[in-house]
């Protein structure tokens, strides 16, 4: 999260025309501005700390995300004279997370699913099972937007989802958690879905 938001915070001040990172996030338990105001805050992170990991704080907004070690993180940061251009980034995002999911032979569309983990608009879904989810930071200058790519099954990070979300008291349907691999039938390497989600970026 540190060196997204160092880069974010570069092309706000005119160091770096923009960025694009693609990641394996380290394990951890990301929660937003508005979860940690919430009452079962630190029930949350608690569980978080029994399951090993840290909790930090998004960098973005929405709500509640496990990134274990079935977890695939892209973002790119670009100049932003005003708070405008969320629906073109979201846009643009988006066509590039399906176009490179297709190209590994998963069909997915935008939207939300009732019951999903970091419900949005912007989330990307296929199967009734919740593959991305889109978010975004603004501050002046800049702009940053991220998609947390769920890419391998991983239980440990499911149990420790649905036990942070009981805690926040947030709605969460298991059956809306799977992963591209899953989908997709076989193990997907980090690096195939890189290189369709670079190729799509660029």
């Amino acid at each position: 999260m540190a060196v997204s938001r160092g880069l974010l915070d570069q092309v706000a001040r005119g160091e770096i025309d923009g960025a694009l990172r693609i990641w394996a996030p380290v394990p951890a338990l990301a929660l937003s501005r508005m979860d940690l105001l919430r009452p079962g805050a630190d029930a949350a992170r608690a569980a978080a700390e029994r399951a090993g990991v840290e909790t930090i704080r998004r960098v973005s907004g929405g709500h509640a995300v496990v990134l274990g070690r079935g977890s695939f993180c892209a973002g790119f940061a670009e100049p932003a004279p005003t708070f405008e251009g969320n629906q073109e980034r979201y846009e643009r995002l988006s066509e590039a997370v399906i176009g490179a999911f297709a190209d590994l032979g998963v069909s997915a569309e935008p939207g939300e699913l009732p019951g999903e983990w970091c419900p949005g608009t912007w989330s990307i879904h296929s199967g009734g099972v919740k593959l991305a989810g889109l978010a975004q930071r603004a501050i002046k200058g800049a702009a940053w937007a991220e998609a947390v790519i769920d890419l391998g099954p991983d239980p440990a990070a499911r149990a420790l989802l649905t036990e942070v979300y009981e805690s926040l008291d947030l709605p969460l349907d298991p059956a809306t958690l799977g992963s591209l691999s899953e989908l997709r039938g076989e193990p997907l390497a980090f690096g195939e879905l890189a290189g369709a989600l670079q190729a799509r970026l660029s």
